[in-house]
């Protein structure tokens, strides 16, 4: 006999709600064919840029974007047939660089081109960055060069080349624009962009996929290949950014190109696969893991790794709190759009933008995650409950409540059975049936309280909760032999304890169904049901709801 679980499903996940005090569109170009990505935006998430066109290798236009207009503030191209594959913003939101064909040079704020280097040149730009002022700028091309200018002009300032050939595909520079490394997948080097020579530069055995450093680069990291043919595994490794020796390392699997950024300060460092993502410390200690269901990754985290946010590829967008105090993360907002990537973050976390079918900016709502903290989660009326809410808030200040609740939803899992018993009236059984679907669950508040967040911020409470005496009719016992469950755990339990599995890990379903079914036993309680808790996180002044989180407990009828 097969069951739906959909309904329950969706209680338990509970999906957040964007509230509309919070900016948040969708834009949608008109043309099926056109595409936005690599998205940058400027700290504060008030300036949105990526890059537009009718295909991935025909992108030619840079699209800008303010937080507050779901129309794009500027569109700019080059007038030609000029490609374009990087673009970023700098800190301030000011000024941008994009580079392709060449390398042009953005003033935001006057909406102008402000230089372009390289139209009548043979290279081929894949990668640029920007200091947090605008003023310096750094490319690579296919020639394995480097160059760097600053605003005023064209004219490259420094040029550098790494010694092994190969197409200069990372370039991350520091805020302040006073240092960068750089990779062309056979070497790597860290440039002293003051200095006409590299302060160090090291070649490897094996290639690189990646390579970055923190804000002031005190610290640095590479991902490379493991050595051995045949095999999906690579190593994220640590870099001494006096010596460029590789330090600490992490052993990883991925089946698609992996994805690494740093905090600011360079004691987080987020790797995510598409086989699992790693919260790991500044060497490489794994301080949490979440598994996907999903494919390409695309990730960026806020300046100081509190907020991380991870595109999928296929149908989920995940919102992260770094410091949620379990080792197997869970998400604090999921969206939920058809193919997301190209992820950006403002480094205050409060902003993300994302390209889907179409191009999504939103400012981040807070977000709420609830555990219950009791070893066996089961209960009567009376019983105390502890559990723990985690509130998170990348974006601004708010005066928020949360609302947690109490409901029997086994109802529909009685109305299910009963109505597959054979040798009932079926008539009689519907009408009970129908009454039970109104008076069975109970539902009861238990918790209203007031919490005050500031912004960019997250909170922990771990209150003591009172269950209830969930509302129930007298004659429930005689209606759940009526329709066949004169034993409980053999006709409820042992159907539904596989089902069950899906929603909670073995060891909580373990500890619901043995430790209800010892309680029944011992005649310490007539029957049992399934629980359901329920918590809201809505605005204190306008009630709107942001998110919501569920948790499974036992309820016992004495």
């Amino acid at each position: 006999m097969v069951r739906s679980f959909g309904w329950l499903m969706a209680l338990a996940l509970g999906w957040p709600v964007v509230g509309f005090a919070y900016d948040s569109y969708t834009y949608t170009s008109g043309n099926d064919n056109y595409h936005l990505t690599q998205t940058s935006l400027s700290d504060d998430g008030s300036v949105i840029i990526g890059i537009g066109g009718t295909s991935v290798v025909a992108s030619d236009e840079v699209v800008v974007f303010s937080v507050d207009d779901d129309n794009p503030v500027w569109n700019w191209d080059d007038n030609g047939d000029d490609r374009i594959f990087d673009v970023d913003v700098s800190g301030d939101g000011s000024t941008a660089v994009a580079c392709g064909s060449s390398v042009w040079l953005l003033d935001i704020e006057q909406q102008e081109l402000l230089w372009t280097y390289g139209e009548d040149d043979i290279y081929v730009w894949d990668t640029c960055d920007i200091s947090e002022d605008g003023q310096t700028i750094v490319a690579g091309n296919r020639q394995s060069s480097i160059g760097s200018w600053d605003r005023s002009s064209s004219d490259y300032v420094r040029w550098w080349t790494l010694t092994d050939g190969g197409f200069v595909d990372v370039v991350d520079m520091t805020e302040d624009g006073k240092t960068a490394i750089v990779s062309n997948g056979y070497s790597y080097a860290l440039i002293d962009l003051s200095s006409d020579e590299f302060v160090w530069e090291k070649e490897t055995s094996v290639s690189i996929t990646t390579v970055g450093l923190n804000a002031n680069a005190t610290r640095g990291y590479a991902i490379v290949d493991d050595g051995e043919t045949g095999t999906d595994v690579s190593i994220l490794r640590g870099i001494n950014m006096t010596t460029g020796r590789l330090t600490w390392k992490k052993r990883f699997r991925s089946t698609n190109t992996p994805r690494v950024q740093m905090s600011s300060n360079g004691k987080r460092v987020m790797l995510t696969t598409n086989k699992k993502y790693y919260g790991l410390g500044s060497t490489g200690k794994q301080e949490w893991t979440f598994v996907p269901s999903g494919q390409e990754t695309s990730m960026q985290m806020s300046a100081n790794g509190d907020f991380v946010v991870v595109a999928e590829g296929l149908y989920y967008v995940y919102f992260f709190d770094w410091d949620y105090p379990r080792g197997k993360h869970r998400a604090f907002q999921i969206d939920r759009p058809t193919f997301p990537g190209s992820v950006g973050v403002s480094a205050d976390g409060s902003t993300v933008a994302y390209k889907d079918e179409d191009f999504v900016v939103q400012q981040v709502v807070p977000g709420i995650l609830v555990d219950n903290l009791d070893t066996i989660p089961v209960y009567s009326s009376g019983s105390s409950m502890d559990v723990r809410y985690y509130v998170s808030n990348p974006g601004k200040k708010a005066n928020l409540k949360i609302r947690t609740s109490l409901s029997l939803p086994q109802v529909s899992i009685l109305s299910d059975l009963g109505a597959e018993v054979d040798g009932d009236p079926k008539g009689a059984k519907s009408k009970l049936l129908e009454y039970a679907n109104a008076t069975l669950p109970g539902y009861e508040v238990i918790d209203t309280r007031s919490v005050a967040m500031v912004a960019h911020d997250s909170k922990t409470i771990t209150p003591t909760l009172t269950v209830p005496e969930m509302v129930l009719p007298d004659w429930v016992g005689d209606f759940l032999e009526l329709i066949g469950l004169d034993d409980v755990f053999a006709s409820l339990m042992g159907d539904y304890s596989d089902p069950m599995k899906d929603l909670m890990n073995d060891k909580i379903n373990d500890a619901l169904t043995s430790g209800a079914e010892d309680a029944v036993s011992a005649g310490q309680a007539t029957y049992a049901l399934l629980g359901l808790g329920q918590v809201e996180l809505y605005d204190t002044a306008t009630n709107e709801v942001y998110s919501t989180d569920s948790f499974f407990f036992m309820y016992l009828v004495l």
